[in-house]
């Protein structure tokens, strides 16, 4: 509107100067005011640590082999019974010389002297009493079929001694019953009054 009267004209044109000025001045600070910063990036999250391996297991350990059972030992052999029904035979059998110089053989069932010119038919011994009795050979020069017994001992020395005690008796039971000889001292007396007769290995 242009009014020209006077200063009138000044007032309206600087009310619609300043009505102007409202509509793109400060008014749009609130709507189009500065811009927000830009938001700053999130950080890049680190990345998990690698679990660590598991240890390996042991190897077991091998299991011990058991020892072998041992092997049962082999039975003895039973000992022959001897004349008298023991365990064994006659203990003094073997060949000797006696301290007259003469020979003698003995086994289980014969006891044979001087180069076989005498010889006696065991019929029982006993060990525990260390005696012996048997028959005279038909053929012995001395004595022929009666009957005979022989004591023995063995000193500290391992030396035998032998006694006949009888030679010339009717039985068997009569040349048991005969009295033993004194084993004290063999090597001066205690046979029949006389020493024993020593015998060695021969």
């Amino acid at each position: 509107m242009n009014l020209f009267k006077g200063g009138l004209y000044l007032v309206i044109t600087l009310a619609a100067c300043s009505g102007k000025s409202e509509d793109t001045g400060s008014g749009g600070d609130g709507e189009t005011g500065t811009t927000d910063g830009t938001d700053g990036t999130d950080g890049t999250d680190g990345t998990d640590g690698t679990d660590g391996t598991d240890g390996t297991d042991g190897t077991d350990g091998t299991d011990g082999t058991d020892g072998t059972d041992g092997t049962d030992g082999t039975d003895g052999t039973d000992g022959a019974d001897g004349a008298d029904g023991g365990v064994t035979g006659l203990e003094i059998v073997g060949s000797y010389l006696d301290n007259y110089g003469g020979d003698h053989v003995i086994s289980d069932t014969a006891w044979v002297s001087y180069g076989g010119s005498s010889t006696v038919h065991i019929s029982m011994f006993d060990n525990d009493m260390n005696y012996l009795a048997g028959q005279n050979d038909a053929a012995n020069t001395y004595n022929p079929e009666l009957w005979s017994r022989f004591d023995w001992t063995v000193d500290a020395s391992g030396l035998l001694w032998v006694c006949q005690t009888a030679y010339d008796k009717a039985s068997e039971a009569d040349a048991l019953a005969t009295p033993p000889a004194d084993p004290a001292d063999p090597a001066t007396g205690g046979c029949g009054g006389f020493p024993w007769s020593s015998f060695a290995p021969n």
